[in-house]
C-alpha cells in the first residue's frame, strides 16, 4: 500500500532528535500506520453480536477522529504549517466530527456553540457494521426537533484514505525535495495590487496556481488551502450581481481571498507579509454596527459559514428577524439566505464572522 510506504519514507527522512516536534511526528506517523489495520479488521471480522458491532463502530469512529488530528500534527511538525490539510472541504470527513461527537463523544449531553443541546441514541435494531442509524433530539429555546442520520462506514473509511494519501504524499515530497528560493508570494502581492486598481488578472492567477502546483508538487485533486482559495477566487470572478451593493460585497470577498492567499504564501516562504487593506462594504459594515448594538445576537453567527450545519438555517432566520428594523444589515442576511452554493455561503458567512467589536 503506497500510503504506508510513504509514511515510512517520511519517518526515515526525519532528523532524529530529543525534541517534542520529533516525537510528535513519530507519534502521528504511528497513528496513521495503524489506521489501515483498523479498517481491515473492521471490514473482515464478522461477529454479528450486537455488542461486538457497537464496539467496532465506537473504535472506528474514534480512530478516524484521532487519525485526522494526526494528519494536522504531521503536516504542522514537518512543514511548519498545515495548509496541506483541509479536510473540511471533504463533505464526508466534515460530517465525521459531528457524527463522532453525536455517537461517541457526547451522546448524552452535547452542547452547541450557537446554543441548544442534543441527545443521541444509536438505533440498535437497524444498525449494522455497514450502516449506522442514529437519532438525535435537539432542544433550543423551548423547541424540540428530532433527526435521524444514516452513516455508511465504507464511505467514511474510503474518504479518509483518499484524502490522507494525498496529504501524506505532499508531506513526503516536502521532506525529500524541499522547495528552495520560491517567491510566489510576490506574484500573489502583484495580483492583489492589480485588484486595488480594479483589474482582475486571471492570467496572473493561473500562472500562480500552476507555479504553486509545480514547485510544491501538488496534485490537481488536492484540497491544499492555497489551491482551494484560488478556486474560491475563480468562483467569485464568475459571480456578478446587478445590485451595486451586492456587487460591492463580492468585490470585497475577492480581495479577502487574495489577501489570504498572499498571507499563506508568505508563511510558507517564511516572509514577513506586508499590511494589505480591504475596505469593508456598506452592507457588511451595517451588520457589524447592528452586532455592536445587539451583542446577544452574536450567538447566531458561529455556523453561518456552513450550510450543512444543523443550526445554519435556524440561526440565519433568527438574525433576519432580529435585523428587521435595520434594512442594510437585513439585506446582507437575505443575500446570504438566497445562496444555494456551499462555497458562496462560506464566503459571505466567514465575512460576517469577522466582526470584531474592538475595531468598531
Amino acid at each position: 500500500m503506497m500510503y504506508l510506504t510513504q509514511l515510512e519514507e517520511i519517518k526515515e527522512a526525519l532528523v532524529k532528535s530529543d525534541t517534542q516536534n520529533y516525537y510528535k511526528s513519530v507519534s502521528s506517523i504511528g497513528i496513521l500506520k495503524q489506521t489501515p489495520l483498523i479498517f481491515e479488521a473492521f471490514k473482515t471480522e464478522h461477529n454479528s453480536h450486537t455488542g461486538a458491532i457497537l464496539l467496532d463502530i465506537y473504535g472506528l469512529l474514534q480512530n478516524l477522529f484521532v487519525s485526522i488530528d494526526a494528519l494536522y500534527d504531521l503536516s504542522k511538525m514537518t512543514m511548519h504549517y498545515k495548509y496541506s490539510v483541509n479536510v473540511n472541504q471533504n463533505e464526508t470527513l466534515r460530517a465525521l466530527k459531528y457524527i463522532r461527537n453525536d455517537i461517541v463523544g457526547h451522546p448524552t449531553h452535547r452542547t452547541y456553540s450557537a446554543g441548544g443541546v442534543g441527545y443521541s441514541q444509536i438505533n440498535i435494531e437497524q444498525t449494522t457494521k455497514q450502516t449506522i442509524y442514529y437519532d438525535t433530539h435537539f432542544f433550543k429555546k423551548g423547541t424540540h426537533e428530532s433527526n435521524q442520520r444514516e452513516v455508511h462506514t465504507s464511505k467514511l473509511m474510503q474518504a479518509f484514505i483518499d484524502e490522507a494519501s494525498i496529504i501524506v504524499r505532499e508531506v513526503k515530497n516536502h521532506l525529500i525535495k524541499p522547495t528552495i528560493g520560491t517567491n510566489l508570494s510576490e506574484k500573489a502581492y502583484l495580483f492583489y495590487s492589480k485588484l486595488q486598481l480594479e483589474a482582475y488578472d486571471n492570467n496572473l492567477l493561473q500562472e500562480l496556481k500552476e507555479a504553486f502546483k509545480t514547485e510544491h508538487q501538488i496534485e490537481e485533486k488536492s484540497q491544499n488551502r492555497v489551491l482551494w482559495r484560488i478556486s474560491l477566487l475563480e468562483l467569485l470572478e464568475r459571480w456578478h450581481d446587478t445590485d451595486p451593493e451586492y456587487d460591492e460585497v463580492i468585490q470585497y470577498l475577492i480581495k479577502t481571498q487574495a489577501i489570504k492567499i498572499y498571507q499563506i504564501l508568505c508563511d510558507i516562504e517564511t516572509v514577513t507579509p506586508k499590511y494589505l487593506t480591504n475596505k469593508t462594504p456598506e452592507l457588511l459594515l451595517s451588520l457589524y454596527k447592528f452586532f455592536n448594538q445587539n451583542t446577544k445576537s452574536l450567538q447566531y453567527i458561529d455556523n453561518l459559514h456552513d450550510m450543512t450545519h444543523l443550526f445554519y438555517k435556524r440561526d440565519l432566520e433568527e438574525l433576519i428577524k432580529l435585523t428587521n428594523k435595520y434594512p442594510k444589515a437585513n439585506k446582507l442576511l437575505r443575500f446570504l439566505s438566497r445562496q444555494t452554493d456551499g462555497n458562496k455561503v462560506y464566503l459571505i458567512g466567514s465575512a460576517i464572522q469577522k466582526y470584531d467589536k474592538k475595531k468598531m
